[in-house]
């Protein structure tokens, strides 16, 4: 696509008390892919997606606007998820956390990932108050269900914003 636009700028709106900041075109709102008004909830983001516009030349790629495109994603939400299609998508990823596996040889990688890996671990225990069992099998033992409760409760307070970042 050819660059069409010669200034970007941001626009405060507050919208039900809570600040939106909107990306301008050349005095033309910017919109997602599905003709939603293009907006952020903090000026710290707006200003790098401005940065983002700014830095395309010639040719707008999109591929290269990565912020964009993942607040396009949040505000069309294309795939239709809500907060607890999230939350369960990432509990099911949890059962396959490589922090929960050891390879016991060589002993030098053991040791690494003891090193590395375990601090991790009890950060998730302290946070918590709950823990992920570790393993040097390939299969993870079962993760109690009190556990996936304490994660599930914590993913959901997320909005969608902060979820689609997440996943």
């Amino acid at each position: 696509i050819k660059r069409f636009y010669k200034n970007v700028n941001i626009v405060k709106n507050d919208c039900d008390d809570e600040p939106r900041f909107e990306i301008i075109l050349d005095k033309r709102k910017l919109k997602t892919p599905k003709g939603n008004i293009f907006f952020v909830q903090n000026e710290p983001l707006a200003s790098m997606i401005v940065a983002e516009w700014d830095s395309q030349k010639d040719k707008i790629i999109p591929t290269n606007m990565h912020l964009t495109s993942l607040v396009n994603t949040v505000i069309d939400n294309p795939s239709g998820l809500t907060i607890d299609s999230y939350v369960d998508k990432l509990i099911s990823y949890l059962e396959f956390d490589t922090v929960c596996y050891r390879n016991t040889l060589p002993n030098e990688l053991y040791e690494l990932q003891t090193k590395q890996l375990d601090p991790i671990v009890q950060w998730f225990a302290d946070q918590f108050k709950c823990s992920m069992p570790i393993t040097n099998d390939v299969i993870l033992p079962k993760i109690d269900e009190k556990t996936l409760e304490i994660i599930r409760k914590y993913l959901r307070s997320f909005n969608q914003w902060s979820m689609k970042a997440i996943h």
